[in-house]
C-alpha cells in the first residue's frame, strides 16, 4: 500500500486538475440571478455528479480499459499528455470564461450543474485518467476505498468553495483567478511528467528490452 503522504499528494493533485477556482468563477457568473435555494441546489447536484462519476471510474476504470484492450502504461502516457496540455492551458489562463457564462445564463440549476460545471469543468480526461492510474497502482479493496475517500474530500472542498463564492465572489477577480490557476498548472505539469515517464519506462521494459 502506498504511504499516507501519497494520498495527500493525490488529493492535492486531483484538486488542481479539477480547477475548482475557475469553476467557481463560472458558477458565480451563471448563478448571479438565482435564489439562495437554486444556488444550493446547483452546488449539491454538481458535487453529487463529481463524486459519483469519479467513484465509478475508481471501481470500473480498469475494466473499461481491458474491454478496449488498452494497457495501463499506454493510458498513463495518454493521461500524462492530456494533463500536460491542461497545465499549458492553465499557464496561459486569462480568467473566467465570459462566453460560457453568457451562453448558459438563464438555464436551470440542473442544466448548469451537469454542463458546464460538472462536465467538462470539474470532470474531464485529466481527472478521470488520474483516478484510473492511481487506482491501478495498488489493486486492493482498501486502496479503492481510500481512493473514494480522496474523491469525497475533494467533493467537500468543491462544495465549500462554491458556497464561499456565494458570499465572497466579488473578491474572485480575473487577476486572482489567473494567479491561482497558474500555480495549479505547475502542480498538474509535475504529475503529467511523472505519468509520461513511468508509463514510457514500463512500456519500453515490457516491449523493447529482452527478458
Amino acid at each position: 500500500m502506498i504511504e499516507i503522504n501519497e494520498y495527500i499528494k493525490l488529493t492535492v493533485g486531483l484538486f488542481a486538475i479539477t480547477i475548482p477556482v475557475a469553476a467557481s468563477a463560472v458558477y458565480l457568473g451563471l448563478t448571479k440571478n438565482y435564489s439562495q435555494t437554486e444556488k444550493l441546489k446547483t452546488i449539491g447536484i454538481t458535487a453529487l455528479l463529481y463524486f459519483l462519476i469519479l467513484t465509478m471510474f475508481t471501481f470500473l476504470g480498469e475494466s473499461i480499459l481491458n474491454f478496449f484492450s488498452i494497457s495501463i502504461e499506454a493510458f498513463k502516457v495518454a493521461g500524462g499528455a492530456i494533463l500536460f496540455l491542461s497545465a499549458l492551458q492553465l499557464a496561459g489562463d486569462k480568467g473566467s470564461n465570459s462566453k460560457t457564462e453568457d451562453s448558459e445564463q438563464g438555464s436551470s440549476p440542473m442544466a448548469i450543474a451537469v454542463v458546464p460545471l460538472a462536465m467538462p469543468m470539474l470532470i474531464g480526461p485529466g481527472s478521470i485518467s488520474t483516478v484510473v492510474i492511481y487506482t491501478h497502482m495498488h489493486p486492493s479493496l482498501l486502496h479503492e476505498l481510500l481512493m473514494v475517500g480522496v474523491i469525497l474530500t475533494n467533493t467537500l472542498i468543491i462544495m465549500l468553495m462554491f458556497w464561499l463564492t456565494n458570499h465572497f465572489g466579488k473578491l474572485l477577480s480575473d487577476n486572482v483567478t489567473s494567479v491561482i490557476n497558474r500555480l495549479m498548472g505547475l502542480i498538474i505539469a509535475s504529475m503529467a511528467v511523472e505519468f509520461l515517464l513511468t508509463g514510457s519506462v514500463v512500456h519500453i521494459q515490457n516491449h523493447w528490452m529482452p527478458q
